[in-house]
């Protein structure tokens, strides 16, 4: 190895797939701070890391924040856990608290866009680690979510933790009819 580089070492997960907690170093360059997530590791841990537990009955915000955190380094914000701004994952003992944006897809839909400085992509534009929103008619808002880990020609593969753990775009019309709309959001910074 090259004299000045640092070996990266995989991060270790506990059983809910969360990072292991490790102490605090010091704080992170300005620059890091403002930076995207880690696309390609918020899609590559989607893969690696589909079928870990559910922690709710709908699990698919839960799964995507998670990929998110531990592939993608998005930084948890802690507060309110009705604030829009906010965004955590809060376990005491076996009381699950995590915030409104960590655990529903609309609510994360939010965050990203209005807190993340994400922005809509086209779906001939994806890209993995874009994070993917179905818009259903019967419950009238987005109500689903995914991770975007291929995509090529507006043809996009999804990992989630949905009815199948890998789909596609094209397969997610076709198993809901009440599906109307998809929203693709690029996450815009990490913290």
């Amino acid at each position: 190895m090259p004299t000045g580089e640092e070996e990266v070492l995989p991060t270790e997960l506990d059983a809910d797939g969360m990072p292991v907690d490790e102490p605090a170093s010091a704080a992170p360059a300005r620059s890091l701070l403002r930076a995207a997530p880690n696309h390609s590791g918020t899609a590559s841990w989607a893969k690696k890391n589909v079928k870990i537990k559910w922690d709710y009955s709908t699990d698919c915000a839960n799964f995507v924040s998670k990929a998110l955190n531990s592939g993608g380094k998005m930084q948890q914000r802690k507060g309110g856990r009705k604030n829009a701004s906010r965004w955590f994952r809060n376990n005491i003992g076996p009381l699950r608290l995590d915030s409104y944006t960590w655990a529903a897809a609309a609510n994360l839909r939010q965050h990203l866009k209005n807190h993340r400085g994400g922005r809509e992509i086209s779906r001939y534009d994806a890209r993995p680690g874009d994070i993917i929103f179905g818009y259903y008619r019967s419950s009238k808002k987005w109500n689903h979510t995914g991770v975007v880990t291929a995509a090529k020609g507006g043809n996009i593969n999804i990992t989630q933790h949905g009815t199948a753990a890998h789909t596609t775009l094209n397969q997610w019309f076709k198993r809901n009819k009440n599906l109307t709309a998809i929203s693709i959001i690029r996450p815009g910074k990490r913290s």
